[in-house]
């Protein structure tokens, strides 16, 4: 029909003509019309057939009268459409008034005017047993009577629509606005309103309600799913008290509307209004809202001067509370928070043994210096320099031997160096001049103009030295200093590059003064632009890279010198680090990790979330996802190769407390010489199950070894004698301990990232990464196995990450994962699975009908009917199915879910929605056989539904009206079998129920009992039916608008008639 045909159409009576189309929902239109008898102007609202469950009600509610309330005028139907005929309001709706580019956000206290006259529409409403259900700004119309009334519009029937049509995957209508209740179906009443109250007031306030700036799905998800709507910081506390109470999850914690008329925001600005009525800043506005109606758009900035200065003001407040909820908040942090050791024991040791090293005996008294040489001092220079490297260093008093200050001076610390450098022969009196006279001729040759041979020839007898002799790496970087060694590093020469590196890696190797110093002058860079990845230009290139690994690892060692990493970009440099191939790249792969970690425990005001942000970008998921894959091959390997499987037949697990690696499960093979293997990588060995790298460390004493602190996310793992830990000494040895470590820390630093924010997740949540964690699940043991199955749960708890979950068909690869029935992690994984199913499957019946496809519905049941803890999960999900699909509701049938849902009416918790699962598969069998029906006619099940009725607590009663209401309206066979078994009786007994709402439903249940009962004469006289009405008519209940329970009366009086005709016949 187009727009001008309709605008000529009439009412069936020739009594209203429509005109134009003045507003559009989600299922209804309203147009302006016009009363051909008076000339009178209504409204006229014309909505499907399909979207309506029944019109009685209209007849009904056209009674109702309150000032804060549109008034229903009368209704006609035809084929597809009914028409219902309205008060109308002529300024429009605050919805409208509100938008930016009229008035924008109202003050706190135009807002509060207005929501106190919602509130007592609602109280008159509730009192007369009506829900309003769609209460927001487009359903709150202005006019242009003074003092801002306002009225309430499109409450009762005509907003009641088909439980079908509410369905998630095209959710329309107003999500934003919906309580918990509502969206998880479990039942409407009056403390819903309550919550769209509140959600009105934050329209009001910032023009949009919450979370408003979600698609429709995924805030119903969130309504659902968080403890509270966000509320802006920026208001009052008493009208953050107000919302407070308004979105108290359990609905029956909620104030009701007479009670929110006495909170505290409501009542001061009724008296700051009524103070100032005559001259209220609040009242121009208001008349300016009034007059905006008959002037164009660009008439609504002539406001007045002072109340343009307060939008400016609500502007300013809007900004400041458009970001709810910053990622870095502090729950948000603790989400993602990582188990942090104190690295202060190790420190403190590694400390004294430095100072024990390098102290000298204080035989006249020295001065204590700490700070750095400026210049480096000549080598030859028989004085010190003003300054030392490391705190504690006291040197002997003036006239004492340079010499022996640079060497040590006691005599019986003499350790000689290798004979590579000095023949051991050397008599003792003899041989500290000659090692300093050594050690000044090798540091003069590190100078770029010197040969390639001679600079790398110093740099490895220099290494030796310094193991030799450590206190000897004191006097290097207080006379000479980093500098000398970044000019070598300028010079495109691949050797002298890789033993520079070796150098630097030596002297600054477990000293975090010397690694301050190098950061300090820049080193940090220079070594960096080494790390990347690329073509290997010779043999060198990869040493190199393996040098500046561990270069970089050691700066995570300290809180300050990790700062200066991460600031110098280090996180990327960290991610280039792991690389595709494992099996080449191992120790440089472990290396990585071990960084990742350390980077994770820094506890500094900088979020995680901002550290996992930093990483995801530099795409490091996909390279931890592929490593999880590679490793957990290799840990595989290791064990069938090496024969290390434990006692039990699965791969010992490093758990989160301290890892103890039994040493016979390091095998060690062919051992390098010490002289001429480098701390790097070397050459890859062909066996799947050796590493590719040893340091020459490993064969050193224990006392000499280095003491690289383990990054490991076990919190207590401390480095013992004989155990090695860092990731350099997995070379040229078979470990499938070692390989089940790293295994596992890939897997927690998955699960750092898992708990981050929507951005870190949307970096995770790709399908192809997706895909090969799902592939994973049969792959690994059990520990890994929950890892990842609670990364996949954390992904689930983002609405904006369950569209690729469910792409990537988690549902499928989820559900396997319930066959499970021993272990000792087994629980831990159905909770992690169910979890995940939960929140995939919630409000969504697309999903719903996808998992029982896949065989979850045994699985609920077994968990509902074992007692499990875990049917917390279970029994939502069990309940949603009778909601999903025919497929759905014919598994549930097929596997005795009709009896769990009968089972758990005696679980007060779960009876009300167990019923409404009833009502909902009995509305849908339409099937030749009526097998629920015959399923709810057993003796056992009539009986079981008339004791709930007798038997259901007083706070739940209000809420099986309507699922009985729908069950005997569906099958009147249940309905003589309920009536004649007690049900009757018990009706009519509840008619003293003070709540209107209740009242109207027992009379409506009264009225379906009574048409389709055999012996109705036999119904009336029984429970003296008559007598009960007339008290409802004639009832007068003092505290109540006038006129008592409109409706209640009008019902009865009805009933009562049809009762009339039958005792006279």
């Amino acid at each position: 029909m187009t727009s001008s045909q309709f605008n000529k159409s009439k009412s069936p009576d020739n009594k209203y003509m429509l005109g134009d189309e003045i507003g559009k929902g989600a299922y209804a239109r309203v147009y302006k019309g016009l009363d051909l008898k008076n000339g009178d102007f209504v409204a006229i609202k014309q909505v499907s057939l399909e979207n309506v469950v029944q019109d009685d009600d209209l007849n009904t509610i056209m009674n109702l009268n309150h000032k804060n309330i549109v008034k229903y005028l009368g209704s006609w139907k035809t084929k597809t459409h009914l028409h219902i005929i309205l008060e109308y309001v002529e300024n429009g709706s605050l919805a409208n008034n509100v938008k930016p580019n009229k008035f924008g956000p109202f003050p706190e206290s135009l807002v509060a005017v207005y929501i106190a006259q919602v509130l007592e529409g609602l109280v008159y409403l509730h009192e007369q047993g009506v829900i309003h259900r769609d209460i927001k700004g487009a359903n709150i119309l202005t006019t242009k009577e003074a003092c801002g009334l306002v009225k309430l519009a499109d409450f009762g029937v005509a907003t009641k629509l088909n439980e079908s049509e509410f369905d998630t995957n095209s959710v329309v209508g107003s999500p934003y606005w919906m309580a918990p209740e509502v969206i998880e179906l479990i039942g409407v009443c009056a403390a819903s309103d309550i919550w769209s109250v509140g959600c009105t007031v934050i329209e009001l306030l910032t023009c949009v309600p919450p979370y408003f700036d979600m698609q429709p799905s995924a805030a119903l998800y969130r309504i659902v799913q968080d403890d509270s709507p966000p509320i802006p910081d920026s208001l009052s506390p008493d009208i953050t008290d107000f919302l407070r109470q308004c979105f108290k999850k359990d609905s029956r914690q909620r104030p009701d509307a007479k009670t929110l008329l006495s909170h505290p925001w409501i009542r001061n600005s009724r008296r700051a209004l009524q103070s100032s009525l005559r001259n209220s800043e609040a009242i121009k506005y208001m008349k300016e809202v009034a007059a905006s109606s008959e002037k164009d758009d660009e008439g609504s900035q002539n406001v007045t001067e002072s109340l343009s200065a307060e939008k400016v003001g609500m502007s300013k407040t809007q900004k400041a509370s458009e970001h709810y909820e910053a990622p870095g908040n502090p729950e948000t942090e603790a989400s993602i928070q990582v188990d942090q050791p104190s690295l202060s024991l190790v420190q403190k040791d590694e400390d004294h043994m430095l100072r024990k090293a390098v102290e000298t005996p204080s035989r006249v008294g020295g001065n204590e210096l700490s700070g750095f040489s400026d210049t480096p001092g000549n080598e030859a220079s028989t004085s010190m320099p003003p300054s030392h490297a490391i705190k504690g260093y006291s040197p002997v008093a003036d006239g004492g031997d340079p010499f022996l200050l640079m060497m040590g001076v006691l005599k019986d610390d003499v350790v000689g160096i290798d004979g590579l450098v000095f023949n051991e022969n050397v008599p003792a009196e003899n041989l500290y001049p000659l090692q300093a006279v050594e050690f000044s001729r090798l540091v003069s040759f590190l100078r770029p103009d010197e040969s390639e041979d001679a600079i790398v020839s110093s740099c490895e007898k220099l290494v030796v030295m310094f193991r030799q002799r450590p206190e000897q790496k004191t006097v290097f970087v207080t006379q000479h200093g980093f500098l000398p060694l970044m000019d070598l590093l300028d010079a495109p020469k691949s050797p002298v590059t890789c033993a520079v590196l070796q150098l630097i890696n030596e002297v600054v190797k477990d000293n975090t003064e010397f690694q301050e110093n190098a950061c300090l002058v820049g080193l940090i860079p220079v070594v960096m632009s080494f790390a990347g990845s690329g073509p290997e230009r010779d043999d060198h290139s990869q040493e190199i890279r393996m040098e500046a690994a561990y270069f970089l690892l050691q700066l995570c060692q300290s809180s300050s010198t990790l700062q200066m990493f991460i600031a110098c970009g280090g996180i990327p440099v960290l991610v280039g680090f792991i690389e595709a191939d494992y099996a080449k790249h191992r120790c440089m792969v472990h290396l990585a990790i071990d960084g990742m970690w350390q980077v994770f425990k820094l506890k500094k005001s900088t979020p995680i979330n901002d550290f996992c942000r930093i990483a995801a970008k530099s795409g490091v998921l996909p390279r931890l996802i592929n490593t999880l894959v590679s490793v957990n091959e290799a840990t595989r390997l290791a064990y069938t190769s090496g024969g290390l499987l434990s006692v039990d037949g699965q791969a010992p697990q490093a758990h989160s407390g301290q890892l103890d690696q039994p040493e016979s499960s390091l095998i060690v093979i062919d051992q390098p010489d010490v002289l001429t293997t480098s701390h790097g990588c070397g050459e890859e060995p062909s066996h799947a199950s050796t590493s590719n790298s040893q340091r020459t460390d490993i064969h050193q004493p224990d006392g000499d070894r280095p003491r690289l602190i383990s990054v490991a996310s076990h919190a207590t793992e401390k480095v013992r004698p004989g155990s090695i830990t860092s990731s350099c000494s997995l070379a040229h040895m078979v470990s499938g301990d070692v390989a089940s470590e790293y295994l596992e820390k890939v897997a927690d630093l998955l699960l750092v990232f898992a708990r981050a924010d929507t951005t870190v997740k949307s970096h995770m949540c790709s399908q192809s990464l997706l895909s090969l964690l799902f592939q994973m699940f049969n792959r690994v043991e059990s520990p890994i196995l929950l890892k990842i199955l609670e990364c996949i749960n954390h992904l689930s708890t983002d609405p904006d990450c369950l569209e690729t979950l469910q792409r990537a068909n988690a549902i499928k690869h989820l559900i396997p994962n319930l066959d499970l029935k021993e272990g000792n992690l087994v629980y831990q994984i159905h909770h992690e699975v169910l979890s995940a199913l939960f929140n995939l499957c919630k409000i969504n019946k697309r999903r719903q009908e996808q998992a029982a496809e896949h065989g979850i519905i045994p699985h609920l049941m077994h968990f509902i009917m074992a007692a499990s803890s875990l049917k917390q999960y279970a029994l939502p999900l069990l309940c949603d199915m009778a909601h999903a699909s025919h497929n759905s509701r014919e598994q549930l049938r097929a596997h005795g879910g009709l009896d769990v849902y009968m089972s758990l009416l005696d679980d007060e918790s779960w009876s009300v929605i167990a019923l409404d699962s009833l009502a909902v598969c009995l509305a849908h069998d339409n099937d030749s056989n009526h097998k629920v029906e015959q399923a709810l006619l057993k003796k056992d099940a009539v009986q079981k539904l008339v004791r709930f009725f007798k038997s259901c607590p007083e706070r739940h009663f209000v809420h099986i009206l309507e699922p009985f209401l729908k069950i005997i309206t569906k099958s009147y066979r249940i309905n003589k079998t309920l009536a004649v078994n007690g049900l009757t009786s018990l009706l009519v007994s509840r008619l003293d129920h003070q709540d209107a709402i209740v009242r109207l439903n027992l009379l409506k249940l009264i009225r379906a009992v009574y048409e389709h009962h055999p012996k109705p004469k036999q119904l009336i006289v029984e429970n003296n039916l008559p007598q009960k009405l007339q008290n409802l008519i004639g009832e007068r209940r003092a505290g109540q608008s006038s006129g008592g329970q409109v409706l209640v009366k009008q019902m009865a009086t009805s009933l009562l008639k049809a009762l009339y005709i039958n005792t006279v016949l």
